[in-house]
């Protein structure tokens, strides 16, 4: 049985994407079996398997695909670039090093020597940072032109189309506008337990169940109403952004470092924990909980004055619903009978 080729295949496809030293044309062994293993794992979970293997039929029948001025050629080169930089930083070390029957001896000859390790850290952070940053801009990609063609169409009706739009932030840019996590993929990614159970316990509780299911699926049908849009912009985003950060903190699931806000599990724990870094995530984790106090306080304000029976009819029309015209019972006033005790 022919091994299935990787949709890059050869050096200077790569090259496009990363610096490379080389002669050969064709691509080392290990970074093969590397984009083969992100295809799977990364690729499929995105595109689903139809849209990939249409995509695979589509080069295997064009070699050149990737310089076409087409759908295809433009998604394939969308694809190209993670693959590149995300595989290349996941074999760094392979590449480095040759194991035989005597053991691991480094790669060295009379010019080139292995580099050193910092050297080898820095570049899979960079190669993996800019390689989830290609992520992001494949996924706008096929959100922008899912109207263009019938493959991109099925994608988009598919459980893999609505899978990152099954929460109400639905990329890692739109995050990162209202609490900086660096436009990161995988800090995004991370997120995602937190970010459904703050919304199905928070703000479920705060718009009523019927509201917060509509809200849901118009964002995984991607039918928003204007109304709703704009009420997810100025209110619930902002609210559910915040809320998963006060709750992601205290779990440890992030961790604050000098490049900013990112995931626990993708750093490097060093030796001494800094006391200063950790006093200033907590204070943002405080900060975080008031700020979607008060943007939870605005959103049901704006909804009691604004819903009727043509605009926000759900919440209108739903048990969390409030009417403005309802006085509500002063708790203070200055005919209150005062009652001392001594």
């Amino acid at each position: 049985m022919p091994q299935k080729k990787p949709l890059l295949t050869t050096t200077a496809q790569l090259s496009k994407y990363v610096t490379l030293d080389t002669n050969e044309t064709e691509l080392p062994a290990p970074l093969v079996t590397e984009l083969l293993r992100l295809e799977d794992q990364l690729l499929r979970a995105l595109l689903g398997g139809p849209l990939l293997e249409w995509l695979r039929a589509e080069a295997d029948a064009d070699p050149a695909l990737d310089e076409a001025d087409s759908l295809a050629g433009e998604l394939l080169r969308l694809v190209h670039a993670p693959l590149a930089r995300i595989g290349l930083s996941g074999v760094l070390d392979e590449l480095s090093v040759t194991v035989s029957n005597t053991g691991i001896q480094i790669m060295s000859t009379g010019t080139h020597k292995t580099a050193f390790q910092w050297q080898v850290v820095r570049l899979d952070r960079t190669l993996s940072r800019k390689g989830y940053l290609d992520v992001n801009v494949l996924v706008q990609w096929l959100e922008d032109n899912y109207q263009s063609s019938e493959q991109l169409q099925e994608w988009a009706d598919s459980a893999q189309g609505q899978r990152h739009r099954n929460n109400l932030i639905t990329s890692a840019p739109e995050f990162s506008d209202l609490v900086d996590i660096q436009d990161s993929w995988c800090t995004f990614r991370g997120l995602w337990p937190v970010i459904q159970r703050q919304s199905t316990f928070v703000l479920q509780n705060a718009i009523g169940y019927l509201y917060w299911a509509e809200l849901h699926e118009q964002v995984r049908t991607r039918t928003l109403t204007p109304e709703n849009e704009q009420l997810l912009r100025e209110y619930v985003r902002p609210a559910l952004a915040h809320l998963t950060l006060a709750r992601a903190v205290p779990e440890g699931l992030l961790v604050l470092t000098s490049d900013g806000l990112v995931l626990a599990q993708e750093q490097e724990q060093p030796v001494r924990p800094d006391p200063h870094f950790a006093e200033l995530l907590a204070m943002r984790a405080r900060d975080a909980e008031q700020t979607a106090s008060v943007y939870l306080l605005q959103l049901r304000q704006h909804l009691n004055a604004e819903a009727s029976a043509t605009r926000y009819a759900t919440y209108f029309s739903s048990p969390a619903y409030v009417s403005p015209s309802i006085p509500r019972n002063p708790t203070n006033t200055a005919q209150s009978r005062v009652y001392r005790f001594i």
